[in-house]
């Protein structure tokens, strides 16, 4: 399976497994369970979003969003079964299709991993996301290692930012309710900018 490209957004601290790839850190041994076992079964994913935190969220300290591909839902499935992952369902929440919820406790540090699976790109409001747009193959055909986890490239993450931004701030409320957020979506965004992203990202854009 070749998720492993060049570059990271994120400032290397990790330690080499001697594969080519990093291992996640210390104290989310669930998580690191998780990215060797679908390795194995050669699930083909990603870690879609909200990649400028990945580090915390790999040591069980947020949601883990992964893109998973619909051919592969069915090995997907039975990898978090056998590591105790839960599927669990928000009955305040209006249900969105191809969107799941899983959580596994990792046994190491007492964490809850939650894993917000994604089969298909859907996003939109903060309280409503409604809008699909077919991008799956754009994010899992153009993948590089972070961590060890499979994470679209920074150009990639940047087209996929900015469609998320403007839907999400496409109303007078939603600006009221996503104001306090503001400092972290421009620390996002300036650090999918760096390099050369925006280059490539119009190199993109016509596919």
């Amino acid at each position: 399976m070749a998720h492993a490209g060049e570059g990271t957004l994120i400032a290397p601290h990790s330690s080499s497994n001697g594969s080519g790839t990093s291992a996640p850190p210390v104290g989310a041994r669930l998580v690191r369970q998780l990215i060797e076992r679908l390795a194995m079964a050669d699930v083909r994913y990603c870690h879609w979003k909200s990649n400028f935190g990945l580090r915390e969220a790999l040591a069980g300290a947020g949601d883990l969003d992964l893109l998973v591909d619909r051919k592969d839902a069915a090995r997907f499935e039975i990898v978090l079964a056998e590591l105790g992952f839960k599927r669990a369902i928000d009955p305040f929440r209006p249900h969105m299709p191809s969107v799941t919820h899983y959580y596994g406790l990792d046994d190491a540090s007492g964490a809850l991993i939650h894993l917000h699976v994604y089969y298909r790109i859907i996003t939109g409001e903060s309280l409503l996301k409604n809008y699909r747009f077919p991008l799956e193959e754009l994010a899992l055909q153009n993948c590089r290692s972070v961590e060890g986890m499979p994470v679209p490239r920074p150009e990639v993450e940047l087209i996929i930012f900015v469609v998320r931004a403007m839907m999400k701030f496409a109303s007078l409320p939603e600006h009221l309710i996503a104001a306090r957020g503001l400092a972290g979506l421009r620390a996002e965004l300036q650090a999918l900018l760096a390099g050369d992203s925006a280059a490539r990202a119009r190199e993109l854009l016509p596919r």
